[in-house]
């Protein structure tokens, strides 16, 4: 992997625990979530994966980088 896109990652990551600057008390709960990153061949692939996963009720998307 490219490090510039590991080190964006890593601030993405960083950023959704941060939560938002904004928030008060309440609003800075954070809730669990876990993800899987699909690293597909083509977009063929990815739209096949996408369909896939959709029928299967997983909640997902498609994301260029």
């Amino acid at each position: 992997m490219p490090a510039e896109l590991e080190e964006a990652w890593q601030a993405a990551a960083e950023a959704c625990l941060e939560g938002p600057q904004h928030a008060g008390p309440k609003e800075q709960a954070l809730v669990e979530q876990w993800y899987v990153l699909v690293e597909c061949r083509d977009e063929k692939q990815q739209m096949e994966l996408l369909s896939r996963f959709q029928a299967e009720r997983l909640t997902c998307k498609a994301v260029l980088a």
